[in-house]
């Protein structure tokens, strides 16, 4: 069930998970052709991996607040602490395909920009 493996991933950023640990939790989770919605264009999965493995890496916590299924999307809530001491609590939606997430949308692109940057993956 898509709902409990996206708990799984979510409370792998615990601060002391690996990308080893995490590997296969991302793809149970993420469609291949995954796209994240961002200001200036959107990531592609690999995009998408190498930003988890820098957020594992450096020790960036995520504290799920709500998830909720509708239909074909799930949206959630989370709690973060990056490693500079940023704290952000963005609200996303993720649209299902196959049971696996295939394209996350937050509700403020701006503020998820904050998370993530394009790693040379990003696609028009």
């Amino acid at each position: 069930m898509i709902e409990e493996e996206f708990r799984n991933y979510l409370a792998a950023f615990n601060g002391c998970s690996s990308w080893a640990d995490v590997e296969p939790l991302f793809d149970a989770v993420f469609h291949p052709k995954l796209r994240v919605v961002l200001p200036d264009g959107v990531l592609n999965r690999d995009g998408w991996a190498k930003v988890v493995r820098r957020h594992l890496s450096s020790g960036t916590v995520l504290e799920l607040l709500e998830l909720e299924r509708q239909g074909d999307g799930l949206f959630y809530a989370t709690r973060i602490r990056l490693d500079d001491g940023t704290r952000l609590e963005p609200f996303t939606q993720a649209l299902l395909e196959n049971e696996q997430v295939i394209r996350i949308e937050p509700s403020v692109p701006e503020e998820y920009a904050q998370l993530f940057f394009c790693v040379g993956e990003c696609v028009g």
